[in-house]
């Protein structure tokens, strides 16, 4: 059952996925959030992760943690968005991540 009152911001417990306190505390600082199931920005109702979220997850994490983070939940929107191909997956929420930070 979808359940669009679920963020990314807030994650559920009832996952049975361990989510870290470093993780939750990033995420609860992000205002751009996803509203699943149609992974769009609560805040500017684009595709998700929208330029802001970006920029904000850019400065929250580092490349390995941020890659890992979008890569887990790109996983998650493929399983809401049937419809999104693997290379619409990819570009969407893991190619930009790889990005290193500016020095």
């Amino acid at each position: 059952m979808a359940r669009p009152d679920l963020g990314v911001a807030r994650p559920d417990p009832a996952a049975g996925r361990p989510v870290t306190a470093r993780v939750v505390a990033v995420v609860g600082r992000v205002g751009h959030v996803a509203w699943r199931p149609s992974w769009r920005c609560r805040a500017c109702r684009r595709p998700w992760p929208c330029e802001p979220a970006r920029a904000e997850l850019m400065a929250s994490f580092d490349r390995i943690g941020r890659c890992m983070y979008v890569a887990e939940l790109a996983a998650e929107a493929a399983r809401d968005l049937p419809g999104l191909t693997p290379a619409q997956t990819y570009a969407r929420f893991i190619a930009w991540a790889r990005r290193r930070e500016p020095a």
